[in-house]
């Protein structure tokens, strides 16, 4: 006969005396039919098990199930977070150096990050500064940004922290000279700030690039990246960041095809309905001599006579390939006609040669 080992009375009992449990893994619950029966006529009337709370003290009753998982000796989910919270600040205060000056900093003993403030470890990972503040003024508004006072990254002090928006930030640093530029900073009351860095604290190297980057103007920016050694005749390859072998160019922080800002750089602002087409069909160039302007149908029709269009099916394989569809993915459908898979989706769904 078969047994099972009944978890409350520690012994073996057959299998037909466990009543049945759906979320067991063999299909019956964990106490027999007669400890589960001692069980509800001892808790008979009473709403759980009787507990005290940990936090604050008052008797209560739990479920056996919350006290098994380990959060039912509180009374409330407000004195369990309260618990966890005093738990977190006992860890967080330990990795503090307190200054006996009462006016000095307290420095972060754990770990930091590579700009130097500290990292406290709190689900997730929050600046050792911001969860100061939050311990003891309560949370940051949203949009809001902690700032040292004593310009000491590693410093926790309540009394050194203030808020303040982003811009205050950048304009308290540049005030005190702990950015890597050189430059005025003009206040609303007309007072001008010369920053300078600061000998102590030099500017981090991933800034260089960006710095060189800021001074340089849109046209320069544009003609660094551009090809022309072949001469005034020849195609212009673009050798920056391309998208469908087309350059794109960032402009006033948007990006912009190079072949349209050479256009606009040589002959001027155009119609937003037209289109600027390549007479040397290379996508790349931005030589001017090779660009000019036209509608959408110039463009198609300048792409069928060059045989550029793949897309372009004739009604037979339309029906070919709609005919596939459940039969064969997309996928190997776009590797036959060596086209986009995107492409023969737009077939299936007829967004495309839905005329056919």
């Amino acid at each position: 006969m078969e047994t099972k080992h009944c978890s409350r009375c520690d012994q073996d009992v057959p299998l037909r005396d466990f009543p049945r449990a759906k979320q067991s893994r063999d299909g019956y619950g964990w106490w027999c039919k007669a400890c589960t029966r001692a069980y509800h006529a001892a808790t008979k009337g009473m709403r759980g098990i009787p507990q005290t709370c940990r936090r604050c003290g008052q008797p209560f009753y739990a479920r056996a199930a919350h006290v098994k998982k380990g959060y039912g000796n509180f009374c409330s989910r407000a004195c369990f977070f309260q618990d966890r919270l005093a738990q977190t600040d006992a860890r967080f205060w330990d990795q503090v150096e307190k200054s006996n000056d009462p006016e000095g900093c307290w420095l972060w003993q754990g770990s930091k990050t590579p700009d130097g403030y500290g990292a406290f470890r709190r689900k997730p990972y929050i600046s050792a500064h911001r969860h100061a503040w939050e311990v003891t003024y309560g949370p940051i508004p949203q949009g809001m940004s902690v700032l040292h006072r004593c310009d000491v990254r590693a410093c926790v002090q309540p009394e050194h922290l203030f808020l303040g928006t982003q811009k205050d930030n950048m304009r308290d640093a540049a005030q005190k000279g702990r950015t890597g530029n050189r430059y005025t900073m003009e206040y609303p009351d007309g007072r001008t700030v010369q920053a300078v860095p600061a000998h102590d604290n030099p500017p981090r190297q991933r800034f260089s690039g960006r710095n060189r980057f800021n001074r340089m103007t849109v046209e320069e920016r544009f003609w660094e990246k551009v090809d022309r050694s072949g001469g005034p005749k020849a195609c212009w390859p673009w050798v920056g960041g391309m998208t469908s072998g087309y350059g794109v160019l960032r402009v006033d922080g948007n990006p912009e095809a190079a072949h349209h800002f050479s256009y606009i750089l040589h002959h001027g602002p155009y119609l937003s309905t037209l289109c600027v087409l390549h007479l040397c069909h290379n996508r790349a160039c931005v030589n001017p001599r090779h660009l000019m302007l036209g509608t959408k149908g110039d463009n198609n029709l300048q792409t069928r006579e060059s045989n550029r269009h793949r897309s372009l099916f004739s009604p037979e394989e339309i029906l070919a390939i709609r005919q596939a569809e459940g039969t064969m993915s997309a996928s190997k459908l776009a590797k036959t006609y060596k086209v986009t898979k995107t492409t023969i989706l737009n077939i299936w769904a007829k967004r495309t040669h839905n005329h056919i």
